[in-house]
């Protein structure tokens, strides 16, 4: 059986797949939220399983896009997948 992928959603696994690997530069912390945001959990769930403010996870987000050059929530989810961060 084949196994058959949306084009968008190929789209964005082939944008991921060609970025170099990045995880060394996100902290123990990013990397943390990282995992929660894979879980598919929103920032305010976030903020409450590790005891910090919303702002904060919000600001950690900013930081793991900027980083992993990625501009969402899906693409970090896919590099985290990628590279075995979860």
């Amino acid at each position: 059986m084949k196994k058959m992928i949306h084009p968008k959603a190929q789209d964005v696994f082939e944008t991921v797949s060609q970025k170099p690997h990045y995880t060394n530069k996100l902290s123990k912390r990013e990397i943390e939220v990282l995992r929660e945001m894979v879980k598919g959990k929103t920032n305010k769930e976030i903020a409450e399983t590790l005891f910090v403010s919303e702002k904060t996870i919000k600001t950690h987000v900013s930081h793991i896009f900027s980083k992993l050059q990625v501009s969402d929530r899906t693409q970090a989810a896919i590099y985290a997948m990628e590279n075995k961060l979860i």
